[in-house]
């Protein structure tokens, strides 16, 4: 299926392809296929008469017909509803897409529905209901929904309206016809019975245009049909009068208002053929007859809205809704796809690529040249396309894994892919390099500590730091204590930060590790430092800031301690710390100044050189050196 919907695409432009194409599609309706829009719980397998149904035309059943505008009259947007039915147990995943066409079996590409198919998902089925209501154990429905566009310039000779289910594995199956039924114009909102704006000979442009991506559309010409009087402001010009009565005349062409007919018009732009604003700069353009698209990057629509008064005077104006004109589509080619990562490196595994987003491009077509590689969508196993006659796997979801053959030489491989736009055919190929390479991540350089930013002599915090390394995606750093932290890029500095250390702490030292796609780096061994007043973070200056406030106890004794050391609280809720001169804490106690004497054991502890930091409620900490002797 893949394959034949990038050759349709690629040869669309030739009528012998477009006869085969067509024979296959006529070959593929009539397979034998898994899901059907009837429900299969009926004995006669004919299913409900409202299994495909548009809603705002109150279409149940084929002898109804939607109606639609005459050629010229604008478009209208549709919803739509389709009822799908699948034997219990069965897998599949496709889109319901609505064709034009005459019959089941002579179906117009491409669908109405390409900018959005609604999608077929397996985990949304529920068990089928028979003709009275019951559930069914053997048969499971889906109901899909969507919206279309459709206007009589569209419609030319096509007499039928089909919902046609895709699966990726199986033929696409095709609904009963809902018939199609042209209005005639409206003569209020359409005094001309013609395609208005436009009109006039030579010229004008009033039907849909084509254009290349990121150029100027050709201008899009009209009529006015009224006088339009301008008065001047507080009488500062002279009074302006623009007879397009006598204008027309002078053309050739018929007028639809009498001599002192005001007619106001805006020229408005929608990217949906739905939501309208007034096109940039509308006050300049204000009962402007032609309208200069700008570049070109996405679909749009162009329309003409004008309002009516039988009177010139502005004291008493008789204003009334005139018309609207036909729609004016305007579509860019695909441009050339571009990836936000050019070049990504694989350690012979899979690696994933993606194509940019863009409005202009509706589905993207990727080729991988290399015997044995392979490549998925996400949908489908992975298959390859080397040698394929020049196949794409052709998708609507940007994101593709490639799988190069096992044991892949190192090297540069360069994919391509290229874009399908609303006006058919294929863009040029871009381009990205996946650079196979086994060799392992680089080691990182320059790890030191330092002293954080906002410490101050009664809070110290550390951080440890090194450069970063080309090719990583991510860091872990240990510490002597046994700590570990995944580094963070600090944006000031570009260097990746870990921890956040207390101090002062003696006798740390670090180990980091970069990691990168083919695995860690050797590890790089930062020595042994104290933790005490060191150097600030790059770009900070200065030492710690002072203390504000005095001290959160009054003493600690005796100093040096033997079997316990006595604390006296200055505050409430303080916490104290005992610290080992590697950094770790061996004690920890609650103090109060209600509790005048709080013993801190040190018994179990060996003899040495301890720092005991006392933290009062605010965060405030002070901090002393112990000594310990048995």
């Amino acid at each position: 299926m893949k394959m034949f919907l990038h050759n349709y695409k690629r040869y669309v432009a030739s009528p012998k392809a477009l006869f085969l194409i067509l024979l296959t599609i006529v070959s593929m309706f009539n397979a034998q296929a898994q899901v059907s829009f009837r429900n299969l719980t009926y004995s006669t397998g004919t299913g409900a008469a409202s299994e495909f149904t548009v809603y705002n035309s109150q279409v149940d059943d084929a002898n109804q017909a939607i109606p639609i505008p005459a050629p010229g009259d604008g478009n209208i947007s549709v919803d739509f509803s389709a009822t799908l039915f699948r034997p219990a147990g069965t897998s599949t995943q496709g889109y319901v897409a609505l064709h034009l066409g005459t019959s089941s079996n002579n179906l117009v590409t491409p669908d109405l529905t390409a900018a959005e198919r609604p999608v077929v998902d397996n985990s949304l089925w529920t068990p089928a209901l028979d003709i009275n209501g019951v559930a069914s154990s053997s048969y499971e429905q889906l109901i899909v929904t969507g919206t279309f566009v459709i206007s009589g310039n569209v419609v030319a000779n096509n007499t039928g309206l089909y919902a046609v289910y895709h699966d990726n594995s199986m033929s696409p199956v095709v609904s009963h016809p809902v018939l199609l039924r042209i209005l005639p114009p409206d003569p209020i909102k359409n005094p001309m019975l013609n395609y208005l704006p436009c009109g006039g000979p030579g010229s004008t442009i009033c039907d849909w245009q084509c254009v290349p991506y990121g150029t100027r559309p050709n201008r899009i010409q009209g009529r006015i049909l009224a006088t339009y009087y301008d008065y001047g402001i507080s009488g500062t010009e002279y009074n302006r009068f623009y007879d397009y009565a006598n204008l027309c005349a002078q053309r050739g062409e018929q007028t639809w208002a009498n001599i002192g007919e005001i007619e106001e018009a805006l020229w408005q732009y929608s990217y949906d053929n739905a939501n309208w604003y007034n096109v940039p700069g509308y006050e300049n353009l204000r009962n402007s007859a032609s309208y200069q698209p700008p570049v070109c990057t996405q679909t749009t629509y162009y329309k003409r809205v004008s309002s009516h008064s039988v009177s010139h005077w502005y004291s008493s104006p008789t204003r009334e809704y005139w018309y609207t004109s036909w729609v004016v589509k305007i579509t860019p080619t695909a441009p050339i796809p571009t990836s936000p990562i050019a070049n990504i490196k694989s350690c012979g595994g899979p690696v994933t690529v993606s194509a940019n987003t863009n409005p202009a491009i509706t589905s993207y077509n990727w080729w991988v040249p290399y015997a044995g590689w392979t490549i998925s969508d996400g949908v489908q196993a992975p298959f390859s396309t080397y040698n394929a006659n020049g196949s794409f796997v052709t998708t609507r979801n940007t994101n593709i894994t490639i799988y190069p053959v096992s044991n892949a030489a190192p090297g540069d491989y360069v994919i391509s892919f290229s874009a399908n736009g609303g006006c058919g055919g294929q863009s040029a190929d871009g381009h990205l390099t996946v650079t196979v390479d086994y060799s392992p991540t680089a080691p990182p350089v320059n790890g030191y500590f330092s002293l954080a930013d906002m410490s101050t002599t009664c809070f110290q915090r550390y951080n440890l730091r090194c450069a970063p390394v080309a090719g990583a995606t991510s860091y872990q750093a240990t510490l002597s204590t046994g700590a570990t932290s995944v580094g963070r890029i600090e944006p000031g500095t570009g260097e990746v930060v870990f921890f956040s250390i207390p101090g002062p702490a003696y006798g740390v030292s670090a180990q980091i590790v970069a990691i990168g796609p083919c695995g860690n780096s050797v590890p790089y061994n930062v020595p042994a430092q104290d933790l005490d007043y060191m150097r600030p973070a790059k770009g900070a200056a200065g030492r710690p800031m002072p203390c504000d406030e005095a001290p959160a106890y009054t003493k600690a004794y005796p100093n040096p301690a033997s079997n316990s050391l006595t604390l006296q609280a200055k505050t409430d809720a303080s916490v104290a710390y005992l610290y080992s001169n590697q950094g770790k804490v061996v004690r920890t106690i609650a103090l109060d100044k209600a509790n005048m004497d709080k013993k801190l054991d040190t018994s179990g502890l060996p003899n040495g050189l301890y720092n005991l930091i006392i933290e009062s409620p605010n965060h405030e900490r002070v901090m002393e050196h112990i000594v310990i002797e048995h």
